[in-house]
């Protein structure tokens, strides 16, 4: 059986109308480096910054990846950023930063933040079986 990767991208929403835009750069880069040592054991490739004011990593579960969604818009609020997680597989070996990888996961996980963007949600889940997805985005569209 095929390993399951989690990936998690995250992306800024109205980042060009935040004030002192370098002073929020220079957070993103301090809350990513405190996620990644917070959720060290719950991550198999750590947060980055992929272009402007997205970032993404991989999580080792579903639920990790909640749990760091969750952490990341505590450190934000009420800054809001919209996430997108896709489960699915790597077809490039393990790299340090996401950008340098490729697979299903990355896929589903981009697929999944344009919705999360179009629904104006928080997150948003694919992960290949619909009955899940439906119930866990229901869940977090209610919360």
């Amino acid at each position: 059986m095929k390993k399951i990767w989690i990936a998690v991208t995250g992306d800024i929403v109205a980042s060009r109308h935040i004030p002192h835009r370098d002073r929020f750069q220079r957070k993103l880069f301090e809350v990513i480096k405190r996620i990644n040592a917070l959720f060290k054991k719950n991550i198999e490739v750590k947060f980055s910054v992929t272009i402007g004011d997205e970032f993404q990593g991989v999580a080792s579960s579903l639920e990790a990846s909640y749990e760091i969604v969750k952490e990341f818009q505590r450190y934000f609020y009420p800054v809001k950023i919209s996430f997108g997680v896709g489960a699915g597989g790597i077809s490039t070996s393990i790299r340090k930063k996401t950008s340098e990888m490729d697979g299903k996961c990355f896929v589903l996980s981009r697929a999944a933040l344009e919705e999360a963007k179009q629904l104006k949600q928080s997150a948003v889940y694919i992960t290949g079986k619909k009955d899940r997805d439906i119930a866990v985005n229901t869940i977090i569209s209610l919360i």
